[in-house]
């Protein structure tokens, strides 16, 4: 029985041994997989750390660029309202007048005037009503960009 014992002992000793290794062999397995996941996360925070710089730029450059468009816009919509307070004014001081012409035409015309007289009479008239389809052409195409309603 002494035989039997001793060769349980080794047979036991072995397998401790051959576990021992295995633990061994498991430790430095887990080891080198926490060194390659320390370096994957180093490097994945390296990277994280150069896109946050990266995008830190863009976001400066991105609020400069929204600044200088909010200046245009602005002065994009102060210019479109003085072209259109101008037009407005424009129109008014170029229709008056362009009315009073016409009206005083259509007064010679219900004349009794020479052939000459009545020739020039259609003359101004036509002219006279060109101008003033061209100035409302002009509001209208105005009024038409801005979106607003034609006076």
């Amino acid at each position: 029985m002494h035989t039997s014992d001793s060769e349980n002992d080794a047979k036991y000793f072995e397998e401790l041994t051959r576990l021992n290794n295995e633990l061994v062999n498991v430790q430095r397995a887990l080891a080198k997989k926490q060194e390659e996941l320390r370096q994957a996360n180093d490097q994945l925070e390296a990277t994280v750390q150069l896109r946050t710089a990266q995008l830190a730029v863009s976001n400066e450059q991105l609020a400069r660029t929204n600044a200088k468009l909010v200046e245009a816009l602005a002065a994009a919509q102060t210019a479109n309202s003085a072209k259109s307070e101008f037009l407005s004014h424009i129109s008014h001081e170029l229709l008056t007048p362009l009315n009073a012409i016409l009206g005083f035409g259509q007064i010679l015309e219900s004349r009794d005037l020479g052939e000459v007289e009545n020739e020039s009479v259609a003359h101004i008239l036509k002219g006279g009503h060109r101008l003033h389809d061209l100035i409302k052409e002009i509001m209208d195409i105005s009024c038409a960009h801005n979106g607003t309603p034609l006076e």
